[in-house]
């Protein structure tokens, strides 16, 4: 864990951090050669090999930064982000990252005296800054919550310069576009709250309304643009604002905050599957606080900093907490092939009813990517991880297989596929998950089957041709047979062969 910057009642802003190793629980200092300036109400994201922190606010001058640097703890060295095309100067901005670019986005400037509806993506491979579209984007804010769901970040809650807002969007990196977030049954508008998600849902949860704390929450699922209260079964920890929370792969773990009757050192786990929570332990909790900093090791949660208003003091100590082990429930299950320059793209292999129909070429060798994503981290420990256990096809890539063996990842599972016929249902099972349970995943594969409904026939030809010319899209990658990004004569070509073909 990594904790970098912040204020301090005696020093100001601070310029200062520590890397904590729970294996050893010990601490080491960060460089401070080349660091950034100390800023408070700044955003870091970790990008699996470094840590950018970016913006804030700086003590005595007052400004607004729009300075950064990359922190890398092999090295224990800082490079500084480049300034060019920046974004105008932040506070109480979000932060998150794609896997390959930062972006961030909204919160206060003019020296704490507007709010921002901008934004910038940052790439650190190779130090440049892009704006982010302004068209459609959601009401200038701060404090609000924005997380990455592995396509587009969904940024929500926080306030304008009078209330707390219940509105939000979600920003598509690859078209520099703007999605309004569903208002049906939006949680109420509020600030100092949380989100985490889960692998297909944000949830959201806790904060401050206009004018008491809530123990209320929502789950938004993006594919639908949907909301669903959170329930209150075995009851929802205490209204709270200013708290942590972590997804531990199966759960939401929330911990700690304020109200205006006291600080926390309590919390509770939600469980979406079963729409319930669990309490948590208060035996060795550290001290009460709010506006600390929370992590998810893999393993455990840990809690660090923060401020005690009950004491008016500032704390630089912590805890970590280990929830139960985790079940292995499959979440989602998709075929995700990339087409091109145009994106991933996923079709959807539902467990139960009609399995999903992977239409996409799979090339020569008949290649396909599965993954599978759980709601707890998971292992699969038998050999070989996977294996076709009904259908032709194999474990592996470019026509060889790869004796059985899957990638792991958190709570996601990557299968790679081979020498996978057309016009069949094939199964992949996972063996051995978490120890205990073989988990089967069925897919029916069906080239040019662009609706998806077992033939091919001149509906399909169709609808690829009315798409004829048009990049490979969200609505439209099904008619990119050749998943090279582009729907052309060629894709019209290839579903035109296959037309009176169907599954058994």
């Amino acid at each position: 864990m990594i904790i970098w910057g912040g204020f301090n009642f005696d020093s100001g802003t601070l310029g200062s951090g520590a890397r904590y190793n729970p294996a050893t629980d010990s601490w080491s200092a960060t460089s401070t050669n080349n660091a950034p300036t100390g800023r408070d109400l700044h955003a870091a994201v970790w990008t699996g090999r470094e840590m950018i922190v970016w913006g804030g606010y700086q003590l005595p001058s007052g400004n607004d930064l729009n300075s950064g640097s990359k922190y890398n703890p092999m090295t224990d060295n800082w490079t500084p982000t480049s300034s060019a095309s920046a974004p105008l100067g932040r506070e109480s901005h979000s932060a998150v990252w794609t896997g390959r670019e930062m972006i961030v986005w909204g919160g206060l400037g003019c020296g704490s005296n507007c709010r921002l509806n901008t934004g910038g993506r940052y790439n650190p491979s190779t130090d440049t800054w892009a704006a982010t579209s302004t068209a459609n984007a959601p009401l200038a804010r701060a404090y609000h919550t924005a997380l990455w769901s592995g396509n587009e970040m969904i940024a929500w809650g926080g306030s304008d310069p009078m209330m707390p807002l219940q509105t939000g969007g979600r920003y598509n990196v690859i078209t520099d576009s703007w999605t309004a977030t569903s208002l049906v049954n939006v949680p109420l508008p509020r600030i100092a709250h949380t989100a985490v998600w889960t692998g297909s849902e944000m949830i959201v949860w806790g904060g401050a309304e206009s004018f008491s704390d809530t123990s209320t929450g929502g789950r938004y699922k993006p594919s639908t643009d949907s909301w669903v209260a959170t329930g209150v079964a075995n009851g929802a920890p205490m209204p709270r604002d200013s708290h942590s929370a972590a997804w531990s792969g199966r759960e939401m773990i929330i911990w700690g905050g304020t109200s205006s009757n006291s600080d926390f050192n309590n919390g509770k786990r939600y469980n979406p599957a079963t729409d319930s929570w669990t309490p948590m332990t208060t035996v060795n909790a550290p001290f009460p606080r709010a506006e600390h900093s929370a992590v998810w090791t893999g393993t455990e949660m840990i809690v660090w900093g923060g401020i005690s208003y009950d004491n008016g003091v500032l704390l630089n100590s912590g805890g970590s907490y280990r929830a139960q082990p985790s079940a292995p429930i499959i979440q989602s299950a998709v075929s995700r092939k990339t087409h091109a320059n145009a994106g991933s793209f996923d079709i959807d292999l539902p467990l139960s009813g009609a399995p999903g129909v992977e239409c996409r070429r799979g090339g020569v060798t008949g290649d396909y990517t599965l993954v599978v994503t759980l709601l707890a981290n998971v292992s699969v420990q038998e050999t070989p991880q996977a294996a076709v256990t009904a259908g032709i096809g194999m474990i592996g890539s470019d026509g060889v297989s790869n004796g059985g063996a899957v990638v792991t990842s958190g709570n996601e599972v990557t299968i790679p596929l081979t020498n996978v016929a057309n016009a069949q249902t094939i199964t992949v099972t996972l063996n051995n998950v978490n120890g205990a349970t073989n988990l089967a995943i069925p897919m029916r594969v069906l080239m040019g089957d662009v609706n998806g409904n077992g033939a091919v026939n001149a509906t399909d030809v169709g609808l690829t041709k009315t798409v004829v010319g048009q990049a490979a899209g969200a609505a439209t990658f099904r008619a990119d047979a050749n998943a090279d990004g582009s729907i052309s004569g060629t894709d019209v070509s290839l579903v035109k062969a296959q037309s009176g073909s169907g599954l058994p």
